[in-house]
């Protein structure tokens, strides 16, 4: 049992020496005779391949600190991981030139495999989104048509607020007039009120005067009926009993005194008749 496992330390500690060191092997350089053209034909497009890959994971380093904002930054992280690996695997080729650990590049290769497995295999289902997502001639549409919705509706905004500031210079100018009106209103409220108060005094007074003139009417026509009623017996009187002492003209005279007595009689029973009806209409408005 001790004898397998000093076995098994020393076929790992063997393996470990070979993994970095194999003297068993011969550098790379033999195989191209190590012709000097060659060998740095190699050397410089190997470094150069090493170069530029090393240099793309630093661009996209900065791109995506600059962008907060780029979608898919994993992926970024796989193909910088990915073109790291192969450049290595460069720099391995131009280290095997004149050191045979080709088990060290050997495993940078399936790493590089790996890697390289994995990231083809994590791009496969971000080929549909990455589709979705707009081109920048879209994008430019977009924003074109967005700028022109923003001047569409700052025109609109300023149009609204022309169109608010008239509406409260006309509101300001109705509520003016309105105001005026108003006042204009109740100056003729009060002078139709005053005229009302003016107009049942002078009702109230022409009321009064018709009364007196009524009652003074009928006083006055009592009063001239009884000379009157004395003046057409006396002169009927005379007319009877001295006709024979008067002549033509002078009966002519008697009668036409007579009809003037007749006439001024009546004309005092109008006087009265039109005083008794004031006085039934009067009485009826109570």
């Amino acid at each position: 049992m001790v004898h397998e496992l000093k076995c098994t330390g020393d076929n790992t500690v063997e393996f470990i020496s070979s993994f970095f060191y194999s003297g068993n092997f011969i550098p790379h350089g033999h195989c191209y005779l190590w012709k000097l053209e060659l060998v740095w034909l190699h050397i410089l497009t190997d470094s150069l391949i090493a170069l530029s890959y090393f240099s793309i994971p630093l661009t996209l380093i900065y791109f995506v600190r600059k962008r907060q904002d780029v979608p898919f930054k994993s992926l970024f992280i796989l193909f910088g991981a990915f073109i790291i690996s192969c450049g290595t695997t460069h720099i391995m080729g131009v280290w095997t030139l004149w050191h045979p650990d080709y088990w060290l590049s050997g495993t940078i290769k399936a790493v590089t495999a790996i890697v390289s497995f994995y990231t083809a295999l994590t791009l496969i289902p971000l080929v549909p989104q990455a589709l979705a997502l707009p081109s920048p001639a879209q994008l430019e549409a977009a924003n074109n048509a967005l700028q022109n919705e923003i001047i569409e509706r700052k025109r609109v905004e300023r149009e609204l607020r022309e169109y608010k500031e008239n509406l409260e210079q006309l509101v300001e100018q109705r509520t003016a007039e309105l105001a005026k009106t108003n006042e204009l209103l109740q100056q003729e409220v009060t002078q139709r009120q005053q005229s009302q108060e003016k107009m049942a005094l002078l009702v109230k007074e022409l009321e009064s005067t018709n009364k007196e003139l009524n009652d003074f009417a009928y006083i006055v026509s009592h009063d001239l009926k009884a000379p009157l009623r004395g003046i057409s017996s006396l002169s009927e009187w005379l007319l009877a009993d001295y006709a024979d002492k008067f002549d033509h003209e002078g009966k002519e005279l008697i009668n036409l005194l007579i009809f003037r007595v007749h006439k001024i009689h009546n004309l005092i029973d109008a006087i009265l008749e039109y005083s008794r009806v004031g006085r039934i209409k009067e009485e009826s408005r109570r």
